[in-house]
């Protein structure tokens, strides 16, 4: 399939040791060749897919830069299509003077993502290891980054390809049925049907439960640290960032407004949002800064409900409680490290949410914060090496609605309706799960999905 000729900067822009200008599609080498002059020169006709030249890139009698240009065939590189690359000095001047001479030269500017769209749509990459190209540039962490070069590598997990095996045998077995009603299978099959599909919303039940911890490793739980003043909010920040990021003082209302932060703890990302404290204020810039500490908390996929441990449970902690009804809490009773009896009966006002105490200013109990907060959103954690196929936000809703047509086929065969109207939505599961490689999906999806790239991927 080819293409209009694209060039993209594939490196980041600024100072740097080298910068990457990528070229593809037909006629790619034939443009190169008339800008790059090698010390050593080469039949263009016979030279090697995937070898690397040195030269200069000079166009009229101007050099432009000393460079290394790598070539690479058709049919055998990322695209697909014929590439090249251009390796040249870092900075701001250099690579964009190339590329306006490679603009001059007709070559069109590549949109964000274009090479991996390239790539897809030529069959080399699904689209599941398209999407996997995005999130291993944009992991947060090691294990979102394990999780996204799985992906990338093709392995979509033996129970995904198991359900979609079993899903294509019942549709295979019912459209039979229906073909030749003369063998008088209705009864057996639907019977088949019914004892198959349970396991399968099971299975589809599982990878809703991986992608959905995929995204806490890929976006970091959206994280609120909340209580009254001056009970050690700033100071757990702080703790948790191990750096000195919000002003901590025993002056009542010095947080004025939501500090945002991210941190990792125990392999979990957090997006970690430091609240005013909730209080009744006629100041009117602390006013403002409570109003965005209970959005915050209606957005938080987790709350930290901070209380002072030496001190008893109050009306205003009685108004905070409140307010993150429903909201998934660990209560933090601070300040471990000062003598307190107020220990139980802060316990008890705030059962039945788990509870740990800790020390904010000698960081104290953190590791056992981490491991509450992967015990609430992680049970039965994924372990990347353990070949399990993780998906993203996209193949959850993907699952959901296979997992919504399976089920509606039970429902089917609750009130008897026939075979045929049962296999469309057998027929709909498997087109839903074809979504997931790129089997069965529509251009628009296509082009959502890669604007989110960057120019140059």
């Amino acid at each position: 399939m080819d293409h209009p000729l694209i060039a993209a900067l594939a490196t980041a822009e600024g100072r740097g040791g080298i910068a990457i200008i990528r070229l593809s599609g037909d006629g790619a080498w034939s443009v190169i060749e008339q800008i790059f002059q090698p010390r050593q020169p080469f039949d263009w006709s016979t030279v090697a897919g995937y070898s690397l030249h040195y030269g200069h890139i000079t166009y009229e009698g101007a050099i432009y830069d000393e460079v290394l240009v790598a070539l690479m065939k058709e049919h055998a590189s990322y695209t697909r299509e014929q590439m090249a690359e251009i390796q040249c000095h870092g900075g701001f001047i250099s690579a964009r003077r190339i590329l306006e001479l490679l603009m001059s030269l007709g070559v069109a500017m590549a949109g964000p993502g274009e090479f991996t769209k390239r790539a897809f749509l030529s069959g080399r990459l699904d689209l599941s290891q398209a999407e996997a190209v995005i999130e291993t540039i944009e992991a947060q962490g090691d294990r979102d980054l394990d999780f996204s070069l799985r992906r990338l590598e093709g392995k979509k997990g033996q129970r995904f390809l198991a359900l979609r095996e079993s899903l294509l045998s019942i549709i295979a077995e019912t459209e039979a049925v229906i073909d030749f009603p003369e063998d008088g299978l209705d009864d057996s099959i639907a019977e088949t049907i019914g004892k198959r599909i349970g396991p399968m919303i099971e299975a589809l039940d599982r990878e809703i439960k991986k992608a959905e911890e995929g995204r806490v490793y890929k976006e970091g739980l959206s994280t609120v640290i909340l209580g009254r003043t001056n009970v050690g909010k700033s100071s757990l920040l702080n703790a948790l960032l191990s750096e000195e990021r919000a002003i901590v003082t025993d002056i009542p209302g010095t947080t004025r407004d939501t500090i945002e932060e991210t941190a990792i703890i125990s392999g979990v990302p957090l997006k970690i949002v430091d609240t005013a404290g909730i209080r009744e204020t006629l100041d009117p810039v602390e006013k403002i800064g409570v109003d965005r500490s209970r959005e915050a908390i209606h957005n938080a996929d987790l709350v930290l409900f901070v209380l002072d441990g030496t001190e008893p449970f109050s009306a205003e902690d009685g108004e905070i409680l409140q307010a993150i009804d429903g909201k998934k809490t660990i209560v933090l009773l601070n300040k471990c490290d000062l003598p307190s009896d107020y220990s139980d009966s802060l316990r008890e006002a705030v059962a039945p949410l788990p509870v740990l105490e800790i020390s904010a200013k000698e960081e104290r109990n953190l590791k056992a914060l981490g491991d509450a907060i992967r015990h609430m959103f992680l049970e039965g954690e994924i372990a990347a090496e353990s070949g399990e196929w993780v998906g993203n936000l996209r193949h959850k809703e993907v699952f959901l609605r296979a997992k919504h047509h399976l089920e509606e086929v039970l429902k089917a065969q609750e009130i008897a309706l026939p075979l045929d109207f049962q296999v469309i939505d057998l027929r709909a599961a498997l087109e839903a799960l074809g979504e997931i490689s790129g089997e069965s999906i529509s251009t628009e999806i296509i082009d959502r999905i890669f604007s989110d790239f960057c120019i140059g991927k």
